[in-house]
């Protein structure tokens, strides 16, 4: 559904046609976004940043056609990037960090699309409501709070006819350090 230009319109104008419905949209990251940017890590940890590098360019390009401003968010992967590549280690933690990315830019260009396209919609980062536990890789839901943060975050903007838009698969710790639930 956000593979690429064509099928994030069509995702769009298929949420549009659901206005009435309240829709609360989850995207996945672009088609081979979560793949690259862990093979960028690895690059990078394995003191291979020219490699890293390389694959950086090629999906911030991607991305940045879709959304200009998402090339700031590429600075600070590439900073991340040179921090892997001195320290030498791709943890699962730095490695949610990074795989993070995807999710945060799918979602902030699938609002975009929908403002272009006439909707009233706003980017909920998940990372401030979906808490989990600190099993980085393959994290877990603490529901009580994630329902909590959510209902908070979302629910006005849903009560004011909104579309709410988050990227799935990521969240953070009650101590705000980025998480992902886990691939598939």
């Amino acid at each position: 559904s956000v593979e690429d230009a064509a099928a994030i319109d069509r995702s769009c104008r298929i949420v549009g046609e659901r206005l009435s419905r309240r829709p609360f949209v989850v995207v996945s990251a672009l088609g081979g976004a979560t793949n690259g940017l862990l093979e960028a890590g690895s690059f990078a940890a394995r003191g291979e940043l020219g490699k890293a590098m390389t694959i950086a360019d090629r999906l911030e390009y991607r991305h940045v056609e879709l959304l200009p401003s998402a090339a700031d968010h590429f600075v600070r992967l590439r900073e991340l990037l040179k921090a892997l590549a001195a320290i030498g280690e791709f943890s699962p933690r730095t490695q949610d960090l990074v795989a993070s990315y995807g999710e945060v830019l799918s979602s902030l260009i699938f609002v975009d699309r929908l403002k272009r396209l006439g909707f009233d919609s706003v980017h909920v980062d998940a990372r401030e409501c979906v808490v989990t536990d600190e099993r980085f890789g393959k994290a877990s839901p603490l529901m009580d709070v994630t329902a909590s943060r959510l209902e908070e975050a979302a629910l006005p903007h849903l009560n004011a006819g909104r579309i709410v838009v988050m990227g799935g698969y990521i969240a953070s710790t009650l101590s705000g350090i980025t998480t992902t639930l886990g691939r598939g």
